[in-house]
């Protein structure tokens, strides 16, 4: 029951129609926000995230879609939820999905794409 609420949270809150920017293009994945999802609460920002990748993972992951929190201040994030899908941009198939501890937080490094979704989401 608990993962089925978890999948119906995704699908509403994850809007099919949400604009998807790219933030960053690394070697093995690509990381889109929707700008228009992003939330503010003081420092922290929630924002809707897309990561593709650019190969099929052992498990039959092609993308994730997560919702996320950044700490802007500190210059942290977490994820509350996640699910991963078998085709791009979190369409297809979903493999997994889950609730993720909100207790969680970890740091950015400076040259990573998360460095880069954390200056986009806390610059709105």
């Amino acid at each position: 029951m608990k993962k089925l609420l978890i999948v119906l949270a995704l699908l509403v809150s994850g809007s099919v129609w949400a604009e998807w920017v790219k933030v960053s293009d690394a070697d093995n994945r690509i990381l889109y926000i929707d700008p228009a999802s992003i939330r503010k609460d003081g420092d922290l920002r929630m924002v809707w995230e897309v990561i593709d990748l650019k190969r099929r993972h052992k498990d039959g992951q092609m993308s994730h879609r997560s919702k996320v929190e950044y700490d802007c201040k500190a210059g942290l994030y977490r994820f509350l939820l996640t699910s991963s899908h078998a085709g791009p941009m979190a369409d297809g198939v979903t493999i997994f999905s889950a609730g993720v501890d909100p207790t969680g937080w970890k740091t950015i490094a400076s040259d990573s794409s998360r460095a880069v979704a954390l200056g986009v989401v806390c610059s709105n």
